[in-house]
């Protein structure tokens, strides 16, 4: 037996993306936007080596609700249940671009270090091996990317993981960081 995936992805709920309810905005639902674009391209491919098909889906720099303060690290469905393929997490993102608030700044530190939390809490041994990928999909540079690349050096060194900060331009998601 091999080692199986550990799929997570985290959406980044910031203002810089724009109000959802405007056509340019990048959480715009009535058109195909780069969000769901990603799910499309990446989540099926991963999942492939995903025996369960299920994927822990996270938002980050966003508000629950207009009165609460800005979250780092929230399950998407709320309850900490996982999406099942890429039409579950394309239906969480949905419903959770409905409800969020945006807001900022665009922080992934606290969601890299929730996902390998959970990582960690999960019972390892060599019959039960796994790999953990956690793919963030954000329009901007984190705040805190030296932070970032520190956090992540450091449980690389610990686990068997890797993370991916995928950033958004436009109508182009091409830029990635997860060498820097």
């Amino acid at each position: 037996m091999g080692c199986d995936l550990w799929l997570n992805i985290a959406f980044d709920f910031t203002r810089s993306n724009m109000d959802p309810s405007e056509t340019r905005s990048l959480h715009y639902l009535d058109s195909d936007n780069v969000y769901m674009k990603v799910i499309d391209d990446v989540i099926p491919l991963l999942l492939q080596y995903d025996p369960d098909g299920e994927v822990d889906c996270f938002g980050f720099s966003g508000k629950l609700s207009p009165q609460a303060p800005t979250q780092y690290a929230f399950n998407l469905k709320g309850n900490g249940e996982t999406c099942v393929g890429s039409e579950g997490v394309k239906d969480a993102y949905a419903e959770t671009v409905k409800s969020i608030t945006l807001s900022g700044p665009t922080k992934v530190v606290p969601v890299m270090q929730k996902v390998v939390s959970m990582f960690q809490g999960s019972r390892l041994n060599k019959s039960n091996q796994r790999y953990l990928v956690l793919v963030i999909v954000a329009d901007g540079v984190p705040v805190e990317l030296d932070q970032f690349k520190e956090v992540r050096a450091f449980h690389k060194l610990r686990n068997p993981l890797e993370v991916s900060l995928n950033w958004l331009f436009s109508a182009n998601y091409a830029g990635n960081c997860r060498d820097v």
